[in-house]
């Protein structure tokens, strides 16, 4: 088995939207809530080390549910102190080392 390298790396992440979160606004008791259900997302990256070990790595999130709380200021201005957020996803993590 091959020893993994550990200590500092550097890296790039690139960014694919598969299915981008369509957020719709909700309201229960008096709360507002963005929601969000059923959206993907793709991440690529390679740490590379420095020893000069690269470990490329792929994943996938797939998103079941991102709820925020919408926040106003005395004003009825967004505000996003003290929001807060709900993420259920699962996520499949892919290595070639």
């Amino acid at each position: 088995m091959e020893a993994m390298s550990t200590g500092p790396f550097t890296y790039n992440i690139n960014l694919q939207r598969i299915r981008a979160p369509q957020f719709v606004r909700e309201g229960k008791d008096g709360v507002a809530y963005l929601t969000a259900h059923d959206y993907e997302v793709a991440y690529e990256t390679t740490l590379k080390f420095e020893d000069g070990v690269e470990w490329p790595i792929k994943a996938r999130l797939f998103g079941e549910l991102n709820q925020k709380i919408v926040v106003r200021d005395a004003t009825g201005s967004l505000s996003m102190n003290g929001a807060e957020n709900w993420v259920r996803l699962r996520l499949k993590l892919h290595s070639s080392r």
